[in-house]
């Protein structure tokens, strides 16, 4: 599953709209307090880096990072509020608009994509992303000093060293099937962590899946 699913917004509710429409929008920033350079924003776990260092600012009941005024600007009873605001609907706006593909984009979704993609680097942001799934497995050989070949369900094979898995991994005996959940980067498929591992007595697979499998064994 995707770390960071498409998010349902209602665009009624951003401040971007009124500019893209060609709408009255207050062209200039009320008054503030300009804040540190921000090179990202983190909300949890999800990281969008900035093309480049940009000044926070901060009202009595608002927070923006430059640039994103007035098409995302946060606002709360408290500057710590105004800036969970921000984040939600920074948040909440780059998932909508990057999980819809550019011909479904109505013409004001692709203006809002393009300013967008000026601020926030699209291309690091894919880098940084992953996946995290379950995936099942059974212990192939051990690989001294420290690492272990696992024999994925779907025929692959890889080496993965203690400290990158769960304690519970070491506790898989030689040739035991087990669940785990995977970490991986996104773009690659390339392995980053064991979150959670489950030993498993009797792995469930179709006649197919099974034949497969032990043949694959078998080529090693």
């Amino acid at each position: 599953m995707l770390y960071c699913p498409p998010a349902q917004i209602d665009h009624s509710l951003l401040h971007y709209q009124g500019q893209l429409n060609g709408g009255d929008v207050e062209s200039t920033s009320p008054s503030a307090i300009e804040g540190a350079m921000q090179t990202e924003v983190q909300i949890g776990k999800t990281v969008y880096p900035l093309r480049s260092a940009l000044h926070e600012y901060a009202g009595v009941d608002t927070y923006w990072l430059e640039g994103f005024w007035p098409f995302v600007v946060g606002t709360g009873k408290t500057v710590e509020s105004a800036k969970d605001n921000f984040q939600f609907q920074l948040h909440s706006l780059f998932q909508d608009l990057q999980s819809t593909p550019d011909f479904d984009r109505t013409e004001q979704k692709q203006k809002t994509w393009d300013l967008l993609s000026t601020l926030i680097d699209v291309t690091k942001y894919d880098q940084l992303r992953f996946l995290t799934a379950p995936e099942l497995g059974r212990v192939f050989k051990d690989c001294p000093p420290r690492s272990r070949m696992i024999k994925w369900a779907t025929g692959r094979r890889e080496i993965i060293d203690i400290a990158d898995a769960h304690p519970d991994f070491g506790k898989i005996a030689l040739g035991k099937w087990f669940e785990a959940i995977v970490k991986r980067e996104y773009l690659t498929g390339t392995f980053l962590e064991i979150e959670h591992i489950t030993p498993v007595a009797n792995p469930q697979f179709t006649a197919e899946e099974r034949q497969q499998f032990w043949s694959s064994l078998s080529s090693d």
